[in-house]
Parts: structure tokens; sequence; C-alpha cells
């Protein structure tokens, strides 16, 4: 019985090396692709951390408490989406599409590594239908960015140049979508750390948290199952999509 199991825990571990070798293989291709087409990871510099636009923020109500009673907040910026568009073409010298901002401002907000952001881009452009009008609608409703909460994303965060210019390119159809069907997302290590600290929108009305496996068992509940990037933690970024 010892040799079976020998073969069987080899032929195993090559399966999960091979699995390996893929993945940073779809990976490696991936991000040569990023380097062909966007600018700033094509001159071979860094990205700049500072934002095309700066944001200025404030704290709005938004609901009261089913649990606590009390009147949450969430973070909402100032500028409407049409001025920092303006100022955003002023800066970059050229005409910037309000769906491509909204995207850059989504991608800076919910994710740090390029292809993760390149894959929620096409998960919010799938989940609205098509980009345009509906896009905006389902990022920037009423024309405001803003924190995730009552939002499809968090828009936060002002997005670089590289931002914009992933979202550019996303629109224009030049990055592939790497988890095609997908329409939510999620960050599991995040959405721990939240639920542990009792951030609004992260407990339930019965003191349960909103953790990651509440969300997982949500999502599959829905009928959809998780898919993970290449080269990238699950911890990180899960993806979500209908299941077959």
């Amino acid at each position: 019985m010892l040799l079976p199991l020998a073969i069987g825990a080899g032929i195993a571990a090559a399966l999960v090396l091979a699995s390996r070798s893929a993945s940073a293989a779809s990976s490696a291709r991936a991000m040569a692709r990023l380097n062909a087409v966007v600018p700033s990871r094509r001159r071979g510099g860094a990205s700049s951390s500072a934002p095309v636009v700066p944001f200025e923020t404030t704290l709005v109500p938004w609901r009261t408490s089913r649990r606590t009673g009390k009147v949450e907040r969430r973070t909402e910026v100032v500028q409407h989406l049409p001025e920092l568009v303006a100022a955003a073409g002023m800066v970059l010298g050229r005409k910037v599409a309000p769906e491509a901002f909204a995207l850059a401002a989504m991608a800076a907000s919910e994710a740090r590594q390029d292809l993760a952001k390149v894959a929620i881009m096409h998960a919010a452009i799938t989940r609205a239908g098509g980009a345009g009008g509906r896009l905006i609608a389902l990022l920037a409703p009423g024309g405001r960015l803003g924190s995730q909460h009552g939002r499809y994303a968090s828009t936060r965060v002002a997005p670089t140049v590289r931002d914009v210019e992933l979202a550019e390119a996303v629109l224009a159809g030049r990055l592939a979508n790497p988890v095609p069907g997908a329409v939510q997302w999620d960050s599991p290590a995040t959405q721990d750390r939240l639920a542990a600290s009792g951030a609004p929108g992260y407990v339930n009305k019965d003191g349960s948290l909103r953790d990651r496996e509440h969300v997982a068992a949500v999502r599959r509940a829905e009928g959809k199952e998780a898919v993970a990037l290449p080269g990238i933690p699950e911890d990180e970024i899960r993806l979500w999509r209908r299941a077959a």
C-alpha cells in the first residue's frame, strides 16, 4: 500500500507545481501586456503616488444603525464627477472620459496591484452591462464618488496617472478580462479586519460579523463561485462570478 500512496502523493505534488507554473505563466503574460499598452509602465519608471486631482472629502450621514440606533456616516468626495474629469483633462492635457475617471478612482480605492485593478474594472463593466451611463450610475450615483457604504464599490481614493491609463486601456479593449463573468469581488483580509473592528456596514443587526466567511456564504447562496487571480494572494482579492 505504501508504494501507490507514494506515487499518488508524487502525482499530486506534480499537479500542484504544474498549476503554479501555469498561473505564473499566465500572470507573466498579463504583466507583459500591461507593460505594452500602458504608457507609464512602458516608460519603465515607477508610477507616481500623487493623484491626478486631489480629492476633498467630507463625512455625511448614511443611515441609522438598526443594531445601535446611532447615525452612521460615510465618506463623500466634495467635488462632483464632471468637475474632477475637467480638472484631470487639464492636468493630463487631453480629454478624460467620465467612466474612465470613475473606474480609475474605484481601482485606486479597491486594489493595489495593476492586474487586480484591471480585473475589478472589467467586473464593474460586466455588472453595469457595459460602459457609459450605466457604469457612471453604478460607480458615481448622483455624480458623487465616495466610500462603499451603500454603493457598489468604494471610489474615495483619488487615482494616479497610471490608474487613469489602466482604465482607458480597459475601456478601449486593449486589456483583456482576466476573469470573464466576474461581477463582484472582496478582499478577505480587509473584510476580516473591518468586521473585527466593528466598522459600520461590517456588523449585522444581530451582532454577527460580515467577515470573509459571511461574504462567501452570501455569494454562494446567490449562485456565485469564487475565482482567484494568478499571482495574487486570495487574501488580497477574491472575485465572484455566476457558477456554471
